[in-house]
Parts: C-alpha cells; structure tokens; sequence
C-alpha cells in the first residue's frame, strides 16, 4: 500500500487512492509523507482538529487499528485511548526504512501514549522464523526478493547468516 493519506471531512483513507488524488494536486491528499514532515510548521486538518502533518502516520494507523479492534475483534465500547500504554505494538521494518525515520515513527507512537513498543528488523526475523517452522534449516541458502518503489531488490543470505551475502 502506497504510504499516502486522504482526508476531507471525515472520510480518511490511505493508500493508492490517496496517492493517486495527491498527484492530481488535490489539497486533501498527502504523499510522500517522509519528504513533507521535513517542515515541522506543517498542519493537517483531521477530523476538525488542527494537527501537525508528522502525526498523519501515527493517526491513520491507529484509525485502522482501531476499527479492525473495537468493530471486529472486541465490542464497541472498547476504546483504543484507554488501552494505549498496555497495548503491544510490533513494529516491523524493512530494509527501505532509514534509521530516522524508525526513531520518527516509533517517537510518534510514544509521545501519543503507547508504552509497550518494539521495533522489529524483518529480514533477520523473516529468517528465524523460517528456521524454527523448519521450512528451512541453518545450512540454508535463502534468496529474499523484494519490491520497494518498482524495483527488485535480491538478498541471499548463505548458510542462512545475519547478513546477505549481497
């Protein structure tokens, strides 16, 4: 899913709709998002509230997280606010993924009061767990492809090391 965000009113939505609204030039949608929180001045209208346009990640995420929990795991008078310093959240990333903009997203979360955050490095866990479910062993070689902004990207991890071979 492309990293962009609509928002107009209270319709809010992320993805390839928002990016493809964003490069027609509408001013309710947001694209590269880690270019535009360069200028902290930025602001956002979310919902009515005025809010700075580095939040627009932490609070989409968490409007998804919070209807996929209060709609279909638990009933609706669970409230996500209320069980933010308890709830565990995973962060995994990826390889395109600049250290500072880890620090950035997990900062967000915390400052909005999530206390119970892990950051998770996928490549090294993608391949314990390939490991410990025995799909492959520790003498394994393993080729992991992935795509990240049209482009192919191998790594290939020899006798299953923590670092790829190239």
């Amino acid at each position: 899913m492309p990293l962009a965000f609509y928002i107009n009113g209270n319709e809010f939505i992320m993805g390839k709709y928002a990016r493809d609204r964003a490069i027609g030039g509408d001013p309710n949608a947001y694209n590269n998002y880690f270019e535009l929180i360069k200028v902290p001045s930025k602001v956002i209208l979310f919902f009515g509230e005025q809010r700075p346009l580095k939040q627009l990640l932490y609070l989409g995420i968490e409007r998804y997280l919070t209807h996929f929990l209060k709609e279909i795991i638990f009933s609706s008078e669970w409230s996500i606010e209320s069980n933010r310093p308890e709830f565990p959240l995973r962060i995994w990333f990826d390889q395109d993924i600049k250290d500072n903009e880890k620090i950035l997203i997990i900062n967000l979360f915390s400052e909005a009061g999530y206390k119970n955050i892990y950051d998770i490095c996928f490549e090294p866990s993608l391949i314990e767990t390939l490991i410990s479910r025995k799909v492959c062993n520790n003498s394994s070689n393993i080729l992991l492809l992935t795509g990240i902004d049209n482009n192919l990207h191998l790594q290939l991890y020899l006798d299953s090391k923590d670092k790829p071979t190239f």
